[in-house]
């Protein structure tokens, strides 16, 4: 990866140096755009290639889901107060949600662990469905597979 590139959507300042500071931890090269609304985080995901979205939950509304459907390559993240309380749409799978207290930490060791993989949070596969096993009778005539073939 050249350039880690991350926007978040907040209005405090804290957040910004917090996450300038985690990110630096971990990627040597970054930047870190700050918006002050979803509407323009949604303008700056059409026009820039964005690795990870932050939002602040305690003053924006968003549905992680949408926004993973939209942009795939997109991890989305939400910072809160207190995360229990959040009522966005969210997968516990690929979605993170941090408390403000101990966002800097959290989001480094967030960080590394996705460098250490080298790929983004992907949702957990689903046990493969078995199919039911073959009888006798799906073997007696093979002339239509071979009639397919020629």
């Amino acid at each position: 990866m050249k350039r880690f590139n991350l926007l978040l959507v907040n209005q405090e300042t804290g957040l910004g140096h917090a996450a300038l500071k985690a990110l630096s931890k971990t990627y040597r090269s970054n930047f870190i755009f700050e918006v002050a609304s979803m509407e323009e985080a949604e303008k700056m995901l059409g026009k820039l290639h964005i690795d990870c979205m932050i939002v602040d939950l305690d003053k924006y509304d968003a549905d992680f889901i949408q926004l993973s459907k939209a942009n795939q390559s997109l991890m989305v993240f939400g910072v809160s107060k207190s995360p229990n309380r959040v009522n966005t749409a969210f997968d516990p799978d690929i979605h993170r949600i941090f408390s403000k207290d101990d966002f800097s930490a959290a989001l480094q060791a967030e960080f590394k662990l996705i460098r250490k993989s080298g790929n983004l949070p992907q949702r957990k596969q689903q046990a493969a469905v078995r199919e039911n096993p073959a009888s006798a009778a799906d073997f007696r005539d093979f002339s239509k597979l071979v009639g397919a073939l020629n």
